[in-house]
């Protein structure tokens, strides 16, 4: 007599989680819908329609799983529209305040390019840095290969951007890291190249000609030679 009582409860107290995983899971979801939308009308050219929708899904849905998305779309929508200097200031105020954000490495990366179209390679070259420790962090955090394409990409153009101020030899050994640490990515034949190309130029002819038949040995198939 005593049992039946306990499962009544039982069964009413496991209805009741039923019934609350039913209305705050869609909440968790809220604002991704307007995100999607957003996005759209970003991707055909409707970047003032697209503002506006992602303004007001950004008001109305602070805590939802796509707000870093919409946060970081909104730079993206500025940078399309030529406001540079704005669009670096939100990305630089998403990486300060969303610091525990999965896509920090990303928007690393973003303001990086954009520093580099930009010629201001010696800002780049921190971003890119930045991008590649935040993306080797997350990758330890998350497991998630795209962090390392990521880091792959930073290390590359962040030796590229020293090359462009003039520090060859100080992009040498990020070149060796690439190639040696990240040989599966698509600059790494490219940072051979570079390798050899540095040594070369620096009259260090045997090293030279051994790292150009590294890059045919390794790279057989690329069409980098």
């Amino acid at each position: 007599m005593i049992k039946a009582p306990i499962i009544i409860v039982t069964l009413i107290f496991l209805q009741s989680l039923f019934l609350q995983s039913q209305v705050v899971e869609p909440l968790y979801n809220y604002g991704s819908e307007e995100y999607t939308a957003s996005r759209e009308l970003f991707d055909l050219g409707l970047l003032r329609s697209s503002e506006i929708k992602l303004m007001q899904m950004i008001k109305d849905y602070p805590y939802s799983a796509a707000f870093d998305k919409a946060l970081l779309l909104q730079a993206e929508i500025d940078l399309y529209s030529g406001n540079y200097s704005i669009a670096l200031s939100k990305i630089d105020e998403f990486i300060r305040t969303r610091s525990n954000s999965p896509l920090v490495p990303h928007s690393y990366l973003k303001q990086a390019y954009i520093q580099f179209e930009r010629k201001n390679y010696e800002q780049a070259e921190f971003s890119f840095a930045e991008a590649r420790r935040s993306s080797e962090v997350n990758f330890l955090l998350r497991n998630d290969s795209t962090y390392k394409q990521i880091a792959h990409q930073a290390l590359y153009w962040q030796a590229i951007s020293l090359v462009n101020q003039g520090k060859q030899l100080d992009a040498l050994p990020l070149f060796e890291t690439l190639v040696n640490k990240y040989s599966f990515g698509e600059f790494a034949d490219d940072a051979q190249y570079a390798i050899a190309t540095i040594k070369e130029i620096n009259r260090d002819y045997p090293e030279a000609i051994l790292s150009y038949r590294e890059l045919q040995s390794k790279f057989l198939y690329r069409n980098t030679y």
